[in-house]
């Protein structure tokens, strides 16, 4: 959430200063939203000159590809020392939100029964090959899929980025049989 505010506030005030429009239906589409609970930030502790800390906060809301968090995690390590627990897991969330932003995904929400990841537009005839191709922990629907809490097990943020790799290749897979 503090990422999405971020991004908003910059886009905003980027706009502001370049008197350009905002993105509207048409132009790139934004970065999918990501409802998880994994605590994650970057600790004062870690980072403690608040301006710093801001701009990398502003810097990860902006990555659009995973290359890029694997260039800021390296500046992290070079700058300030080994990984906190909580900024390893920032990473992954930002990881984890690039790699969703390729396979066209809006949103990723937990609830109690596990974890939904919606999609921007429907699978439609594709859902049947796209069932098979993620598995059978997966239900795949029209507009969203949803894993089981307890096909996810301990180690779900994992299996979660493992199904979107999976779903970038069946996508990628898709576009190259259409040509």
């Amino acid at each position: 959430l503090y990422g999405q505010l971020l991004q908003e506030a910059v886009r905003e005030l980027s706009a502001e200063q370049d008197s350009l429009p905002l993105p509207g239906p048409g132009e790139p589409v934004e970065l999918p939203r990501i409802e998880l609970p994994i605590p994650s930030n970057i600790p004062e502790s870690y980072v403690e000159h608040l301006p710093t800390r801001l701009a990398l906060y502003q810097r990860l809301a902006q990555v659009t590809g995973r290359a890029q968090v694997k260039e800021i995690e390296e500046e992290l390590r070079d700058r300030f020392g080994p990984l906190p627990e909580a900024v390893e897991r920032l990473l992954q969330l930002v990881g984890l939100k690039a790699l969703a932003a390729t396979v066209d995904v809006e949103s990723i929400a937990q609830s109690a029964e596990g974890i939904t990841v919606h999609f921007r537009n429907p699978v439609g005839s594709a859902r049947v090959a796209l069932q098979r191709a993620l598995g059978p922990s997966v239900n795949v629907g029209n507009l969203r899929l949803t894993i089981s809490q307890r096909e996810l097990g301990d180690d779900w943020l994992s299996r979660l980025t493992r199904i979107l790799e999976r779903l970038r290749v069946f996508r990628s897979r898709l576009q190259i049989a259409a040509v």
